[in-house]
């Protein structure tokens, strides 16, 4: 079902304002292949490599709040992550951390402690929604390729507008989902909305523009925001983003160091009004 709609306040103000010059909107018929094949890439990506800063906010489950801004290296391949801080107020390693399908580990290097435990609970307990895929594992395909299929079972309703085009998906009840901006003159994706049955944003992600590596076309960084029973601010940008590149096997070994004390996040209580996961 396609739908024309009045260009919202919030998004006639960014457009006067100068934050992103477009041109003319495509025609819905060359959107849709536009998108369809920033889709088709998912099946095409394998594995990424690449430096990143990262700035990161937000309170825990048990109230707690923190922050964090630091540089380092990250590697993935399939279901599996490496992401190494290592630079931050001066210091060098700050923490290593590993997933690998639903299981997390992470070295807290100059806290002296090694966490494990399960990946989707974790996010849970932090509002965080529609990053693993069906199999529980982190989808970061779908975080640098945010380009999602249009056709098919449970396809979205579409809404062309002048300056962006905005995709909505439903439950077989009629409940709101997910909300997808693009660019209406470009089809790239602008931003991702995870929705409550009442349309309220659960979790947006907003991502910068792409780059090419390898054929693909991933964004040089996104910036999640999400408000539950924990708050999260996630900024993370990348340099020198290498697509479809070798990756060895040690790159996903980690292992608690001698002496170091291990935590087993599954062990804690789980926070009441932890958000389920939603695919995408």
């Amino acid at each position: 079902m396609v739908r024309h709609w009045a260009l919202p306040a919030a998004g006639l103000l960014l457009a006067v304002s100068g934050c992103r010059a477009s041109g003319p909107p495509l025609s819905a018929p060359e959107f849709r292949q536009r998108v369809s094949e920033s889709a088709a890439e998912r099946e095409r990506f394998k594995s990424l490599t690449a430096g990143y800063d990262l700035a990161v906010s937000g309170r825990g489950p048990d109230g707690k709040s923190g922050r964090l801004r630091c540089s380092g290296v990250i590697v993935a391949e399939g279901g599996r992550l490496r992401l190494r801080g290592e630079k931050a107020l001066g210091l060098a390693k700050i923490f290593d951390l590993l997933l690998a399908g639903d299981e997390l580990r992470a070295h807290a290097i100059h806290g002296g402690k090694f966490y494990r435990g399960s990946l989707s609970r974790t996010l849970a307990e932090r509002g965080v929604v529609g990053v693993l895929d069906d199999r529980g594992r982190l989808d970061l395909a779908a975080l640098v390729l945010p380009a999602p299929a249009l056709d098919g079972p449970g396809a979205p309703e579409l809404a062309f507008g002048p300056d962006e085009v905005q995709a909505l998906w439903c439950s077989p009840e009629g409940n709101p989902v997910r909300r997808v901006r693009f660019a209406a003159d470009t089809a790239e994706v602008l931003a991702a909305e995870f929705l409550d049955p009442s349309g309220r944003a659960l979790m947006t992600i907003t991502y910068d523009p792409p780059t090419g590596s390898a054929g693909l076309h991933p964004v040089r960084g996104f910036h999640l925001r999400a408000d539950g029973p924990a708050r999260l601010r996630l900024d993370m940008s990348f340099r020198d983003l290498e697509a479809n590149a070798p990756v060895k096997p040690a790159a996903f070994v980690l292992e608690p160091p001698e002496g170091v004390k291990v935590i087993d996040l599954d062990r804690r209580p789980q926070a009441p009004g932890g958000a389920a996961g939603a695919g995408r």
